[in-house]
């Protein structure tokens, strides 16, 4: 197989080639496109292409040519998805897809929640239907899952059953596995890792559930309260979905102790404890990892934890409080509580403000790059600018959204 290069279509005419290359560099080539559209297109150009494309193997090495970023879901009824690349200068809009677009709800993004994304694939939940799909929005792929178990009734009808989850890539298997929470909520309490839950867990490669059974999480620890309750760390408009670090799935959680606290809508909150639930994809276990240790030199408090993040491939949690330094976390040891460390720090009040941007008293740091840089806004729902760490500058990126979520995310070919 040739790739044969031509200055001009007169050239072409004529037969002259300005190059030819071989199977090994064309092959190359085409794993460092970084349009996922474009490798789907070079599928057509000839069977040797398609046949090299098509391959189990290079879908993961088109992968580890991409350039890493984020997803944004926000409220947005005509674009409910934004996806940003690091570096680049403006985000890309997304439109449900329409297999999930019933006319009943004319592509409400207010139905839809996200349960996890890997190697550029998203689950979605569309609560109307109760239905899960999984999504690649770089080749417009979508494959919707079989049902899972219907969940045991609520103990209280006043306490209605909610789905909650996260998406995952078993790099052993070569398969994709969502993992099925059923809540019952209560205000803002939950019981998604109560002891004996049952939680249902899909194989693309098999198409189809099993049942596992929550073991008990927090028996070994010391709190004030019952384990029986945990609480997801959430912002009132912007929460953190399920993040995959080290053939794992992770939840961040708040549990313990109730404590007073002065919030509009809420009179209490577990603050006492922040841990992260992990579930190996491979062994399908689940266990908690605790966050750092109080301390008054590094100052870290559970309560000021913002959402929980990845830094170059390790488990970290970004902490703020009120205009303070935002703060990163960093898991150094995957699973060895002791390795947390305070990574690094942002004060905005050193920084330059931008001109559309009056002050730095309210700060809302949406999401961390795995390269340090920050997504961030000044305003409640405002503009979004991005904290470039290397240069430590802001600058603009694009006008304002609703964000209720968010998650990593890389374009692939992953579901072709």
């Amino acid at each position: 197989m040739e790739l044969v290069v031509c200055n001009s279509k007169s050239d072409e005419r004529r037969g002259a080639a300005a190059c030819k290359f071989t199977d090994d560099i064309i092959e190359e080539i085409l794993c460092r496109l970084d349009d996922a559209q474009s490798v789907m297109r070079c599928k057509c150009v000839c069977k040797s292409w398609l046949s090299l494309i098509t391959h189990p193997s290079f879908k993961h090495r088109h992968l580890k040519h991409q350039v890493p970023g984020i997803v944004l879901h926000n409220l947005s009824v005509s674009i409910p998805f934004l996806i940003h690349r690091r570096g680049s200068e403006s985000f890309s809009s997304h439109k449900c897809p329409e297999d999930i677009d019933h006319i009943s709800v004319i592509g409400n993004s207010r139905k839809v929640a996200i349960m996890g994304s890997q190697n550029g694939v998203i689950c979605l939940y569309y609560t109307v239907h109760k239905s899960v799909y999984l999504w690649n929005p770089s080749i417009r792929k979508l494959r919707i899952l079989p049902p899972p178990p219907p969940p045991p009734p609520p103990p209280r009808a006043d306490s209605p059953t909610y789905m909650y989850g996260g998406l995952g890539y078993d790099a052993l298997t070569d398969d994709f596995k969502v993992v099925s929470l059923n809540g019952c909520l209560r205000r803002i309490r939950d019981d998604y890792f109560k002891r004996g839950k049952l939680v249902e867990v899909y194989s693309l490669r098999s198409d189809c559930w099993k049942t596992l059974e929550m073991p008990d999480l927090f028996s070994g620890h010391d709190y004030h309260g019952s384990s029986s309750s945990t609480q997801m760390i959430t912002d009132s408009y912007n929460s953190c979905c399920s993040l995959v670090v080290n053939g794992s799935i992770h939840w961040l959680i708040h549990y313990g102790r109730r404590e007073r606290v002065t919030l509009p809508l809420y009179a209490e909150l577990y603050l006492d404890h922040v841990g992260i639930v992990a579930f190996d994809m491979s062994t399908e276990v689940f266990s908690l990892i605790d966050s750092p240790a109080p301390s008054l030199e590094d100052g870290f408090k559970a309560s000021n934890v913002h959402s929980m993040c990845d830094w170059s491939g390790h488990l970290s949690l970004l902490t703020l409080e009120g205009s303070s330094p935002i703060e990163i976390w960093v898991m150094k040891q995957y699973g060895v509580s002791d390795s947390w460390t305070k990574h690094f720090s942002v004060d905005f009040s050193n920084l330059p403000v931008p001109p559309s941007v009056q002050s730095f008293q309210y700060i809302n740091p949406i999401a961390l790059y795995n390269n340090g840089d920050l997504l961030v806004q000044f305003e409640y729902r405002g503009s979004f600018y991005r904290y470039d760490r290397k240069r430590n500058s802001i600058e603009y990126l694009c006008p304002a959204a609703p964000v209720v979520q968010f998650t990593t995310y890389v374009e692939s070919i992953f579901l072709s």
